[in-house]
C-alpha cells in the first residue's frame, strides 16, 4: 500500500553521460556499518566517473547527526552528503535527484524502490 504522502506521478530523469553519478542511500543510522561504507569507498575509487553519495538518513537529527555525518565522511570525505532526517517529501526529493541507489543487505527499502521505480542494489556483506 503506497503512502498517502507519495506523489501521484513520478517524472523520471535519466541522465546520459553525467559528469558526476549521484548515488542515493536510504538508511536509518542503525543500518550503516563499516563494511558497507568500505564497499562504497571501493566503488568510488574504481569508478571511471566521479561519484557522489547522498545519504537520506532516518533517525539522524539533533545531537546524533554530526556523529553520523563524521562517520560517513571518515570513509567517503567530500564525496558524500549526509542529509539529516527530513520530512517525507524532502526525503523523496533527495532520492529522486539521484541516478541510482545502493543499500546495505538485508535492508534496502525494496518495497519503496519497486513502488517508485528506482534502480536499486543491495550488498550482502
Amino acid at each position: 500500500m503506497p503512502s498517502a504522502l507519495a506523489p501521484q506521478n513520478v517524472v523520471y530523469n535519466l541522465r546520459e553521460n553525467p559528469e558526476v553519478i549521484h548515488i542515493g542511500i536510504a538508511s536509518t543510522t542503525m543500518k550503516l556499518n563499516p563494511y558497507f561504507l568500505e564497499a562504497l569507498k571501493a566503488i568510488r575509487d574504481r569508478a571511471k566517473v566521479k561519484t557522489h553519495f547522498h545519504f537520506a538518513l532516518g533517525q539522524s537529527s539533533g545531537i546524533t547527526h554530526p556523529y553520523v555525518e563524521r562517520f560517513i565522511k571518515s570513509y567517503l570525505g567530500n564525496d558524500a552528503t549526509a542529509h539529516p532526517h527530513s520530512p517525507y517529501d524532502e526525503y523523496l526529493n533527495i532520492l529522486h535527484n539521484c541516478d541510482m541507489m545502493l543499500n546495505p543487505f538485508p535492508f534496502g527499502n525494496t518495497n519503496g524502490h519497486y513502488r517508485y521505480g528506482y534502480a536499486w542494489f543491495s550488498w550482502c556483506l
